[in-house]
């Protein structure tokens, strides 16, 4: 996925985290190197799949997954190597959904029906 307009981009993925189910995929814990990993889904039933690094306390859209399509990193304006970066209070949001499980692949936000065929990127 090449993101030419990062503001549109921005726009959709905010209404899909503050409001879509949102499953931590990977939790982290204060020793733990590896980034701490969410999905949530759009309205439209697109995945986004996005990190938290708590070295660096950045968070980052790694995976998209639009309805009827295989998973894709985002490239182009606004990304790194990490995907698209995510800037004002993403990171702090993203934050808020890991601290609110212990355990990998819980459903914090949402119905479980919700991920139905939603896999892993």
């Amino acid at each position: 996925m090449i993101i030419a307009d990062p503001a549109a981009f921005r726009e959709r993925f905010d209404a899909a985290l503050r409001t879509g189910p949102a499953r931590v995929d990977r939790i982290f814990g204060a020793g733990d190197r590896e980034p701490g990993q969410v999905a949530v889904i759009a309205a439209d039933r697109t995945v986004f799949w996005f990190l938290y690094r708590p070295a660096t306390g950045r968070a980052a859209v790694f995976a998209v997954q639009e309805p009827g399509r295989e998973p894709e990193m985002p490239t182009g304006a606004g990304c790194d190597e990490d995907g698209f970066r995510l800037a004002g209070d993403h990171p702090h949001l993203v934050l808020e959904l890991l601290a609110l499980t212990h355990r990998d692949l819980t459903i914090v936000r949402g119905q479980p029906g919700a991920f139905i065929g939603v896999g892993m990127p």
